[in-house]
């Protein structure tokens, strides 16, 4: 099925308690895919154990605003989302389990098995890329009319709508501290793009501060003050 190296060390994984997999799910490499087609892709999703994710893509603009485009592709299944997960607070992948992961090594996706794990002298962990994984998500980009079809077919929402409203429901995340499963990093990394979706969906940020506010008395009486 996969046409690149698969790379596995059991004791250091076991040692590091597998901190990338608890950050989030591994993306699957079109190598990973036996047949990149509409009916395997559903099958896929239908397992419950994967994702399709979307890789937003920032273009700063004139006005001082931002285009936002999503670049579709297939992530494992994060713990409490959905088949269709096109942004969301990053959380533990649901294929970890607690001796290891639920994948066997020639199953488990590319985006995992191509990082070498390795620890310094120091003892810090220093597990290294052996592909350029950009590159390798970027090979997805003959299928995003396909992934976008079953986006549609699966909310009826266009790939912009449901990104739009992922993106709200990811506001009211933030604001109500909904944090559990989240790492410290994913934190981090959603930190690096919040104010380009701040500006980008302004108004959907404010009827979210809104919204919470109402659900929080105390606070909207401080607000008030």
């Amino acid at each position: 099925m996969a046409d690149v190296v698969k790379i596995e060390d059991r004791s250091l994984c076991a040692e590091c308690g597998g901190q990338c997999c608890k950050k989030c799910g591994c993306d699957l490499f079109i190598s990973d895919i036996e047949k990149p087609e509409y009916d395997y892709i559903n099958k896929l999703l239908d397992s419950g154990r994967v994702s399709i994710v979307s890789r937003i893509y920032v273009l700063p603009l004139k006005n001082g605003s931002y285009a936002i485009n999503p670049f579709l592709h297939l992530r494992t299944r994060n713990i409490d989302r959905e088949a269709i997960d096109l942004f969301s607070l990053k959380k533990t992948c649901a294929s970890l389990e607690d001796d290891g992961c639920f994948w066997d090594l020639y199953h488990r996706p590319s985006g995992a098995t191509h990082i070498k794990p390795s620890k310094n002298a120091a003892g810090e962990f220093t597990c290294k890329p052996t592909l350029d994984h950009k590159a390798e998500i970027k090979k997805w980009e003959k299928y995003q009319k396909l992934l976008a079809k079953i986006v549609k077919e699966r909310t009826g929402n266009t790939v912009y709508e449901q990104l739009r409203l992922d993106v709200i429901k990811t506001f009211n995340d933030i604001l109500n501290r909904n944090f559990e499963g989240v790492s410290k990093e994913a934190l981090e990394e959603f930190e690096e793009i919040f104010p380009v979706l701040k500006s980008r969906y302004a108004d959907e940020y404010k009827i979210a501060q809104e919204t919470y506010k109402k659900q929080n008395p105390l606070l909207l009486r401080i607000h008030r003050q």
